[in-house]
């Protein structure tokens, strides 16, 4: 009888593989932003997100939760049940975000950093991964500034501040 113990251990280590937890998903860079006025109170900020999957499988992500922060205060959460896949080794996968602002939280924020030349920020989330039961949880986060003139004279120009 052959000694089947090579073969044994390759399965073994292909099916630990499968089961393995997926590595986290990095937000590369933000771009292509855009403000658009809904009501008095209210815009809609728009960007195009890049992530990064640097695992060697693709993901299917039923469910994206994220929250904006500006100087550690909550500025908008996002959510969205879409069903999309992010490609295997993915480097810069582009993924359209809006969310609603309300303006007085916005504002407030950039006006407390006038005398600055930028202002940090935090998005945190999580992308809900697997069309099957039990579904994972794969964190993110991103941390960076923005600079607080540009960002006020582009408010200034799409609600007319």
């Amino acid at each position: 009888m052959k000694n089947n113990y090579p073969t044994l251990l390759v399965v073994l280590a292909l099916v630990f593989e499968a089961c393995s937890t997926p590595k986290a998903i990095k937000i590369e860079s933000a771009a292509n932003f855009s403000i658009e006025p809904q009501s008095v109170s209210e815009s809609r900020l728009s960007c195009m997100g890049y992530f990064s999957n640097p695992n060697p499988f693709s993901i299917s992500v039923g469910q994206v939760e994220a929250r904006i922060l500006v100087d550690d205060a909550e500025l908008a959460t996002y959510k969205t049940d879409s069903l999309m896949r992010i490609p295997a080794n993915a480097k810069a996968w582009a993924l359209p975000l809006t969310i609603s602002v309300q303006h007085f939280k916005l504002l407030s924020s950039l006006y407390q950093h006038l005398g600055t030349d930028s202002v940090g920020y935090t998005i945190t989330g999580a992308l809900q991964v697997g069309l099957k039961r039990p579904k994972r949880q794969i964190e993110f986060s991103q941390q960076g500034k923005i600079s607080t003139k540009a960002t006020l004279n582009l408010l200034r120009k799409q609600i007319k501040i």
